[in-house]
Order: C-alpha cells, then sequence, then structure tokens
C-alpha cells in the first residue's frame, strides 16, 4: 500500500528537480517529505477512526 504513494512523490519529485535548480532540490525533498509523512500515518488514523466507540470505561483493577 505503501509503495505506489513512494512511486509517486518519486515522479513529483523528479518533475520538480528537472524544472528548477538549486532551490528545486529543497522543494522535491519537502514534497517526498510530505507525502512520506502521509503515506505512514494515514492508514492508521483511518483504521482509528473506524474504531467503535467503547460503551462503558473499562475499569481498572483495583
Amino acid at each position: 500500500m505503501f509503495a505506489p504513494v513512494v512511486l509517486i512523490a518519486w515522479v513529483f519529485t523528479s518533475i520538480v528537480v528537472q524544472l528548477g535548480g538549486v532551490r528545486s532540490l529543497n522543494d522535491a525533498f519537502l514534497i517526498y517529505a510530505g507525502v512520506t509523512l502521509l503515506g505512514t500515518t494515514l492508514p492508521a488514523a483511518v483504521w482509528m477512526w473506524s474504531e467503535p466507540d467503547p460503551t462503558e470505561p473499562e475499569e481498572l483493577p483495583a
């Protein structure tokens, strides 16, 4: 699931590097880092959001 996200980010960063100069490397890194962060945290956030809420709080042992 993560591999397609990384490949798409790689394509975008390649385009940015080819269109710009030295500054474009910073932009490419930001794009790649942002997509990597999103790709690693979004599945966990969606999974946690779909979990049902507990009906009653759990009682801790005394």
